[in-house]
């Protein structure tokens, strides 16, 4: 799915099959591509995980000891922004929360891991929601993209996948 220069990296964790990263890998590298098509080079890690191993990633670098959906690291931002920038970031998503908010919403987990993974990689490229102008713009290319992704045969590549 990634083009030859594009890099999405990742690692899932023990207690979460494969398919699950895979699925997140492939989103992160479709919103990149729709989103900065003139930067192929981009590197993103992702992780697929637990609620224990996101709340331990909450408390240890956000200060909050609560497990949440998705953490986005960004490597743009701050003093050492400009030391690699081919490196966008990393990206945590707890496939556990993930797949209870999918049953709250009544769609499936790979869409809610899709929903998640959009909203982790607009992290990584400066989007935010601290505000409410920011959170309606954020929330209206999340929504967008979601669409975008969902109606292409690179989501349904991505779900055959998954069958495998």
């Amino acid at each position: 799915m990634p083009s030859p220069s594009e890099s999405v990296t990742g690692e899932d964790s023990e207690s979460h099959p494969g398919w699950q990263q895979t699925l997140i890998e492939r989103v992160v590298a479709l919103v990149l591509r729709h989103e900065v098509p003139d930067e192929p080079d981009l590197d993103v890690g992702v992780l697929a995980t637990d609620d224990a191993a996101i709340q331990n990633l909450n408390r240890d670098y956000r200060g909050i000891d609560a497990s949440t959906d998705v953490l986005a690291f960004a490597m743009r931002e701050g003093v050492d922004a400009g030391l690699n920038p081919h490196l966008l970031g990393d990206i945590a998503i707890s496939v556990e929360t993930a797949e209870r908010q999918a049953a709250d919403a009544g769609h499936s987990v790979e869409t809610e891991l899709a929903i998640l993974a959009i909203h982790g990689t607009l992290h990584l490229l400066g989007y935010d929601h601290d505000a409410d102008d920011d959170y309606e713009r954020m929330r209206a290319r999340e929504t967008e993209l979601l669409a975008e992704i969902v109606a292409s045969a690179d989501w349904r590549d991505a779900l055959r996948a998954r069958g495998e």
